[in-house]
């Protein structure tokens, strides 16, 4: 059995210059902990393949294509391929999302 903890493991470098923790890299998807300060934004991206992601903790705006919405805690949002898409912080609370995506 693995068992994986974010704060055990390394910030993985990215564009974003966010806190992603790389918690499993598998043949077929990897799975990846954000966690995002009040105010934080990431930059509009595309990624080549599918991805979901579930929030934990906050209520982040998620944005997909041309639709942008304040998602809560407990939610999970598809994220088709090749889509430009971004997530903002723009709440007062700390925000923590499970990011899962092909590979």
């Amino acid at each position: 059995m693995k068992i994986t903890h974010p704060k055990n493991t390394e910030i993985k470098e990215n564009p974003h210059k966010a806190d992603v923790r790389l918690l499993l890299n598998s043949d077929e998807f990897q799975a990846l902990h954000l966690h995002m300060t009040p105010g934080q934004n990431l930059k509009p991206h595309t990624t080549p393949t599918e991805a979901f992601f579930y929030i934990i903790e906050g209520q982040p705006e998620v944005e997909i294509l041309d639709e942008r919405q304040v998602v809560e805690a407990g939610s999970l949002v598809h994220c088709p391929a090749g889509s430009l898409h971004c997530i903002y912080n723009t709440g007062e609370l700390e925000a923590r999302i499970l990011v899962v995506k092909r590979k």
